[in-house]
């Protein structure tokens, strides 16, 4: 017989057990022919670390214990994107961006209408007329010959 290579079919499947919204960074590939994965257990920091009464850990163990549990707890993310969208600030508010142009607004000098200030000239001038009865009605005089058509020339 003839050594014939055998065919031989690999399937990879990525399962991401992380925090829900983030995308695969680094990861490791393990070939194995049993159809159950592979678990390697805890890291080994970790292990030594969960082995030893707390109080006989040193600080790096600690540490390397506190950052498993971090990465491991996707609740923990959760919580810490809530409190990070927490902090970020709020939107702009409608309505007092409304009121805020009203009150930019409201600092603009008025324009007044052209009628109220003919109004107020018009005023003022009946004030200065009944002031001088004489000079009212040597004007009023003067404006009925003006207009009186045997008075007018260019008809």
């Amino acid at each position: 017989g003839t050594n014939a290579p055998v065919a031989t079919e690999l399937r990879f499947t990525l399962s991401q057990k992380f925090a829900e919204g983030y995308t695969i960074g680094r990861f490791r590939m393990w070939i194995t022919t049993s159809a159950d994965p592979l678990n390697f257990g805890l890291p080994a920091p970790v292990l030594e670390a969960v082995k030893l009464p707390p109080q006989l850990r040193s600080k790096d163990q600690t540490n390397a214990l506190a950052s498993y549990t971090r990465e491991s707890d996707t609740d923990l993310r959760k919580k810490e994107q809530t409190l990070f969208s927490s902090k970020l600030p709020l939107p702009a508010d409608p309505k007092l961006a409304e009121l805020k142009d009203v009150l930019t607004a409201s600092k603009d000098p008025i324009t007044l209408d052209p009628k109220l200030v003919q109004l107020r000239l018009d005023t003022t001038m009946s004030t200065k007329q009944l002031a001088d009865k004489r000079l009212t009605m040597a004007q009023d005089l003067a404006w009925a010959l003006i207009n009186n058509p045997a008075f007018l020339f260019n008809r």
